[in-house]
């Protein structure tokens, strides 16, 4: 499948891509944001559940929860719970990470890999 009929299906609605090769897609500066919007909002339940569980189990401490945006794209929930009846400190942390450019550290580790096959 080549990106025009990607965007095409997307424009069209269609939003899950599983089980399309896209190895060979050059999707630089594409905007499919909605793509994933499904598994943020199932990965931020999840850390609700989560935080919820912990809560009940120390008994006492409850998690304060920042929320971020990056400037290059992306947001988060940091959540951190401390000085509890079980806790002395945690943290349950959820980002979503979009932009242009890879971040250094993911580039260095595909790097890692190429050197490692050769």
């Amino acid at each position: 499948m080549d990106v025009d009929e990607i965007l095409k299906r997307y424009a069209a609605g269609e939003k899950s891509f599983q089980g399309v090769n896209l190895q060979e897609a050059e999707l630089t500066n594409l905007n499919l944001r909605g793509v994933s919007v499904r598994s943020q909002q199932f990965m931020q339940n999840l850390q609700d559940e989560i935080c919820t569980a912990l809560e009940q189990l120390d008994g006492e401490a409850r998690f304060q929860q920042d929320y971020w945006e990056r400037a290059e794209g992306g947001e988060g929930r940091t959540r951190v719970i401390r000085e509890g009846r079980v806790f002395e400190q945690g943290g349950v942390n959820f980002s979503a990470i979009w932009g242009n450019s890879l971040p250094p550290a993911i580039l260095a580790q595909r790097q890692l890999k190429i050197v490692r096959r050769c």
